[in-house]
């Protein structure tokens, strides 16, 4: 329970932050960039198994 809190309020303050950000076009295409080289430098490579040892 406590975990799950703690992910709430996290996200909540984040939320919030970025509610007072000025989001331009330029802004939103340049943190949208960042969230997608995120995303595709941590997914595993094709072909591999997508299971890890141990269950993690």
């Amino acid at each position: 329970m406590k975990n799950l809190c703690f992910f709430y309020v996290l996200f909540a303050l984040l939320f919030r932050l970025l509610l007072d950000v000025r989001w331009t076009s330029r802004l939103l295409l340049t943190a949208f960039g960042i969230v997608a080289g995120l995303a595709s430098s941590s997914s595993p490579p094709s072909g591999s198994s997508s299971t890890r040892p141990g269950g993690c």
